[in-house]
């Protein structure tokens, strides 16, 4: 499929996604997918990543990863990356993220099967849990459906934190963090740097996982 088609694609998800979308402006035209990811724009990937800063949707809960930004969000800042390699997460290749500290990736190593596939890491846990889709159908269902039940844990989780939304370069802070302590357990909340906080928790999980 060409490049055109797919930006046709994804612009035709974004004009009928039933909650709000927007797309953050991309800040020239370096680093695109080919140097950056050694992947062609007719990727859905690729697309998002050479005409977009990223793309927030489900009313501002979802942020996925594209070009170079202002906010120094862009796929390749996030995962660190060496010859085409993730360094944030060795094996995962982290697209999106969520304002509750929830990370999405696609499996480039990290396990033998399921090459490509789509994991999502929890905000109240360390662990991966497959989403059974390949990172085009994962983009396609952020936009085209209602999906804030999805999140319906770590929202009921920080109910009573008084902090409900966030920036695409902010994500909610909670103390003590959603994996750390019981889901029951008192807590506070604030907004924090979504880089720091996305490298605190990725760093948590590479312990987990020995990588």
């Amino acid at each position: 499929m060409s490049s055109t088609n797919q930006l046709a694609n994804v612009q035709a998800w974004i004009s009928s996604s039933p909650l709000r979308v927007s797309v953050v402006p991309r800040r020239g035209k370096r680093n695109n997918c080919e140097e950056t990811l050694g992947i062609s724009e007719t990727t859905v990937l690729g697309t998002i990543t050479n005409y977009t800063g990223g793309i927030v949707c489900c009313d501002g809960t979802l942020r996925m990863f594209g070009g170079d930004n202002e906010y120094g969000r862009s796929v390749a800042d996030i995962n660190n990356l060496e010859d085409f390699r993730p360094r944030t997460l060795p094996g995962l290749l982290l697209i999106a993220d969520d304002i509750y500290g929830g990370l999405f990736g696609i499996n480039c190593g990290a396990f033998t099967e399921n090459s490509g596939g789509v994991y999502y890491i929890p905000p109240e846990k360390c662990a991966c849990e497959a989403l059974d889709m390949v990172h085009s159908q994962f983009v396609e269902w952020c936009l085209t459906r209602d999906i804030r039940r999805f999140f319906e844990t770590p929202r009921s989780m920080l109910s009573a934190c008084g902090v409900t939304s966030a920036q695409f370069n902010m994500t909610i802070d909670a103390s003590p963090p959603l994996w750390m302590a019981p889901s029951d357990a008192v807590r506070t909340a604030k907004l924090g740097d979504a880089n720091t906080l996305l490298r605190v928790k990725a760093g948590a999980v590479s312990v987990v996982f020995g990588v």
